[in-house]
């Protein structure tokens, strides 16, 4: 009987830790993957305010197992930004102008920010080189051109800087909003629209 009980034991572990794996369990809303971008293909259009660089453009270029690459266009200007995630964390990890079509997902990384940082309650705080952050809202509404919607919000203090950044993430869709300010400077970015994988134009799944 006791070597059933350990093949029980184990079977369950498993099946935790295959859900994990393709993100269909997130005990405590913790499956932090659930809210970026990250489906190759898919193309967003963020419309800014406040600064001729608020605008841009992502288009989800590469993923391989638990790290994507995202293109990122700004008045022309085109980067490219790996984030790399576990069940509990995101992170940025690389950051590059050079060959942004590339593949760089599994170069040495050149930067790392915190992103999202598990349990996604409200008043976590996490820290990294650059900046603190805390979770200050778990269902804040958010006005789109292409609907209503419940974000997660983040309060993103520089620590090196007189400014604040507030970032909206909505699961199942990922980052949908920013709001940087520093003392007299307002500047906001929200997605407009979403062009999916299969060409569905202006649709938000």
């Amino acid at each position: 009987m006791r070597w059933l009980r350990l093949v029980l034991v184990l079977a369950v572990v498993g099946c935790l830790v295959v859900g994990y794996a393709v993100g269909k369990i997130a005990p405590g809303e913790q499956f932090v993957p659930e809210y970026f971008q990250h489906k190759v293909g898919n193309c967003y259009h963020f419309h800014g305010t406040g600064s001729l660089l608020a605008t841009m453009d992502w288009e989800v270029v590469e993923q391989e197992k638990n790290r994507v690459q995202i293109v990122q266009t700004i008045r022309g200007a085109k980067a490219a930004l790996v984030y790399r995630w576990r069940p509990q964390r995101l992170e940025l990890i690389y950051y590059g102008e050079n060959y942004p079509y590339e593949n760089h997902l599994w170069k040495r990384s050149n930067i790392r920010e915190v992103v999202l940082q598990a349990p996604l309650r409200l008043g976590n705080r996490w820290r990294d080189k650059y900046t603190e952050r805390e979770i200050v809202a778990l269902d804040e509404v958010v006005e789109l051109s292409c609907g209503r919607y419940e974000a997660l919000k983040v309060k993103k203090q520089y620590r090196h800087l007189d400014a604040v950044e507030y970032e909206y993430y909505v699961r199942g869709m990922g980052l949908v909003k920013s709001e940087y300010r520093s003392g007299e400077i307002g500047i906001t970015t929200k997605l407009e629209e979403l062009i999916p994988v299969k060409g569905v134009v202006g649709a938000i799944p």
